[in-house]
């Protein structure tokens, strides 16, 4: 739960997102009722996902190691989330902040952060790439790199994280982006397989908030 203890700033409201126990969308997940699943609502972040933490960790760290100092500008290259999550910082903190981001990403990343009174330079979407979507040789690399840091893969398909976004929303009143979708798909695989029981409580993140994806496929 959160504290009520009185926020200074906007950078107070980041983290510390509540943990909520599902129980509707069980039966067509074709979990039984005992199931013990549960959403980190990070999409209820004062910028609407997980990245504020990020942004506002730069940032503290910057001033901690002398790096950054008072009123000087940040540049970020951004798909939209970290950001967001800067453009509040930035605002919070007197820094004139400049997105760079793809054509490619949502347009409601771009308003929400120029609504924040940041800059938003917009780029051309490299040919044969996908819309916000890491793929091909970038991906190799990055699995190559967090074979260090994590127990296993899990595949997800396109189809199987957007139905179970919409059912995450329909059903539990919990309005979630792609990732939110592919992370409850994830936990129910592991849950199926075997390789988790459902009665000992798998947690997964609701990485961002729906809203960033209305102009989507996601939610027609």
């Amino acid at each position: 739960m959160r504290s009520h203890a009185l926020a200074t700033s906007a950078i107070d409201a980041i983290g510390n997102t509540p943990l909520v126990k599902l129980g509707n969308i069980l039966p067509n997940l074709g979990l039984p009722s005992t199931t013990k699943l549960f959403a980190k609502l990070d999409n209820l972040s004062v910028g609407g996902s997980k990245k504020d933490r990020v942004a506002k960790q730069m940032v503290l760290d910057g001033y901690d190691s002398g790096e950054l100092v008072s009123g000087q500008p940040i540049i970020e290259l951004t798909s939209g989330n970290t950001g967001t999550g800067l453009a509040i910082v930035c605002a919070a903190l007197n820094h004139p902040f400049i997105a760079v981001m793809s054509s490619g990403n949502s347009v409601e990343r771009a308003r929400q952060m120029r609504a924040l009174g940041s800059e938003v330079v917009v780029v051309p979407q490299a040919p044969g790439s996908v819309n916000g979507q890491v793929s091909g040789e970038d991906l190799k690399l990055v699995e190559a790199v967090t074979k260090n840091l994590v127990d296993g893969f899990v595949s997800v398909s396109d189809e199987e994280a957007v139905n179970t976004a919409r059912l995450l929303a329909k059903k539990e009143g919990i309005f979630g982006g792609f990732s939110a979708g592919a992370n409850l798909t994830a936990a129910v695989k592991l849950i199926r397989e075997g390789k988790v029981e459902a009665e000992e409580g798998v947690a997964f993140m609701v990485c961002d908030t729906g809203l960033k994806y209305l102009s989507t496929d996601l939610y027609l």
